[in-house]
């Protein structure tokens, strides 16, 4: 018996997950609940406003004459009349009058131009309701909860926003079925995309957008890639263009805790690439294909109000990242190759603009080969110097210390925009006729100065200079 019981009680259970939400809750959530969520974001983002660090931020690299000047977050009230409009809407569109569908656990609504288009007292612009109509936009609630956007006679699920009360709003959106509904869109209106080149476009992949509530004045925006992302468009030319980029959670964010005056932005993209002319990105007389691969990139920069600024494992992925035309390498970067891929910085501001030491040192080795191009575009359409040409460079400090150095906002021909504080900077390039060059902390950097020409100004056109 207590077994049946049981069954009964695990059977109503299911029942009642499956309801649908009702219209009333539909309309609060979407509306007052949403509304006070974001405005809630906006208040803790606006209160860097009275940062410091930030202040001198952007007076330091000359965004701001001052700090009263600079520019700032408007107060949240800003909003409100937005938001409100939005509101009304909401609330016109869940309601009972307008609920088509309750199968499945989820509540369906028809979303018409008369609940869209209608102003504050009621008065319809009757050109909007009948272009929104068109549209046959549905509205599918479930869950807790989850609202699907639909669009067109064939439901088209543009998008999901998932709304949690006070804890967070996110927005997922299918490419492909984006893909989908702009087609239908276009089709519906006749309208044709004149300016934008591409004839065809095919895309795959699921984007988020999010929106969490940590705690009291604590909030992270997001944008993640669900899944593996995929872009491609046939042009005029009948030329793919591609790109392909790896799924992240996330890819970037920015949490702002306001009690803590503390800021944090994060970025981590995987491998990236490119598929297309040269011409695209270069010498528009070169038309080989063209194919790039970023290995990734990823940092953490932390701003904390009156303290120095970090940059946590800053990165260009775990590889070496590529530019290839007509199969052949133009350019190969490695960055920190035997550092770990990465560094750590740690930066701040001086009364001449800014000092930064680097944990464990930087390393880049870069090659170039724009000799490829000699045959199609002539010897003289790019100097010597990137011409089949391998650069190392290195800034290291010995055992147990970083190397260091000041960047000088402010100064003219005879001041230095680059003191090394501590460490050894070093130079070199792959050619017998250019020496290596080695400048050691305490010294300060800038343009040479000589009038003998230069066989390699890339490593040649720096030198020691006295310091102001």
């Amino acid at each position: 018996m207590k077994t049946i019981n049981a069954a009964i009680a695990v059977l109503t259970l299911s029942l009642m997950g499956c309801r649908p939400p009702d219209p009333k809750e539909v309309a609060a959530r979407t509306s007052k609940d949403v509304q006070s969520l974001i405005r809630e974001a906006w208040e803790t983002g606006a209160q860097t406003n009275n940062w410091r660090t930030v202040d001198d931020a952007f007076v330091q690299m000359g965004a701001s004459s001052s700090s009263a000047s600079r520019p700032k977050i408007p107060e949240a009230s800003n909003l409100d009349s937005s938001v409100d409009a939005v509101s009304k809407i909401t609330e016109r569109v869940f309601t009972q009058a307008n609920v088509e569908d309750t199968s499945g656990g989820a509540i369906t609504f028809s979303v018409r131009g008369v609940d869209v288009c209608a102003d504050d007292k009621g008065v319809v612009n009757a050109d909007c309701s009948v272009q929104i109509d068109k549209l046959h936009l549905r509205l599918k609630a479930s869950g807790d909860l989850d609202v699907a956007v639909l669009l067109g006679p064939d439901r088209i699920e543009v998008m999901t926003i998932s709304i949690r009360s006070g804890q967070s709003i996110a927005v997922q959106t299918d490419l492909g079925n984006a893909q989908k509904a702009a087609k239908f869109i276009t089709d519906t209106f006749n309208t044709q995309m004149t300016s934008n080149p591409f004839m065809t476009v095919t895309a795959t992949g699921r984007i988020e957008i999010k929106l969490q509530k940590n705690g009291p004045q604590d909030f992270t925006i997001s944008e993640s890639m669900l899944t593996p992302m995929t872009f491609s468009s046939t042009g005029q030319d009948g030329v793919i263009r591609s790109s392909t980029a790896e799924a992240r959670s996330p890819s970037y964010s920015l949490r702002v805790e306001a009690g803590a005056r503390k800021a944090t932005a994060k970025i981590d993209m995987g491998k990236t690439t490119y598929k297309g002319l040269w011409s695209d990105l270069g010498n528009p007389m070169a038309h080989g294909p063209l194919e790039a691969i970023l290995s990734g990139v990823s940092a953490t920069v932390i701003v904390e109000d009156g303290k120095s600024f970090r940059v946590d494992n800053l990165g260009f992925g775990g590889g070496q990242s590529v530019v290839r035309y007509s199969g052949t390498d133009i350019i190969t970067f490695d960055f920190n190759k035997a550092l770990g891929r990465s560094v750590n910085v740690t930066a701040d501001l001086t009364g001449r603009g800014a000092t930064a030491s680097f944990n464990a040192g930087l390393s880049a080795d870069v090659f170039t080969g724009f000799g490829a191009f000699d045959v199609e575009l002539g010897t003289s359409s790019y100097s010597q110097e990137f011409k089949n040409a391998h650069y190392s460079g290195s800034f290291t400090a010995p055992f147990g210390t970083s190397p260091a150095i000041e960047f000088i906002a402010s100064h003219d021909m005879k001041s230095a925009g680059l003191q090394l504080k501590t460490g050894e900077l070093k130079l070199s390039v792959d050619d017998p006729q250019v020496a290596p060059r080695v400048f050691s902390a305490p010294m300060c950097l800038g343009g040479t100065t000589s009038t003998v020409t230069l066989r390699n100004s890339i490593v040649e056109g720096l030198s020691a200079i006295a310091c102001p």
